[in-house]
């Protein structure tokens, strides 16, 4: 049996994006679940924040493998995201910014089907958004 994976933490702080303070990676992981409770179903989303994508897919697949009586788990995602300071004109608080996500499909067999991780970094007009 795997051990479990240790709780978030803000490791791994590099600066390969000049102008941004960068201070740590995480990942996302995310099941879209429908829960029906006397006949009638609900759609739910289910999050948690893991130190690296492995254990967020690991995460992911348990639930998958057992989600409980009247859970069905619909679709997976896990993203990888980078913390960031805002610049000292900015507004915004600390937040994490979404750099990958890895969607998933329950399978047959019980588990989640992965599909390769893809960007999500917006580009509009050929411009990358601040």
């Amino acid at each position: 049996m795997p051990s479990r994976p240790s709780a978030p933490t803000l490791a791994g702080v590099t600066d390969d994006k000049p102008g941004r303070s960068r201070i740590g990676t995480t990942a996302l992981g995310r099941l879209h679940l429908r829960v029906t409770k006397q006949g009638r179903p609900e759609d739910v989303i289910l999050e948690r924040r893991w130190a690296e994508t492995l254990s967020a897919r690991m995460w992911c697949e348990r639930v998958a493998q057992d989600p409980g009586p009247g859970v069905e788990v619909q679709e997976a995602q896990v993203f990888a995201e980078r913390w960031q300071h805002p610049k000292s004109w900015e507004t915004e608080p600390v937040r994490a910014v979404p750099e990958s996500v890895q969607d998933g499909r329950p399978d047959s067999a019980g588990g989640i089907a992965w599909a390769p991780a893809r960007s999500v970094d917006p580009i509009i007009d050929g411009h990358r958004e601040r």
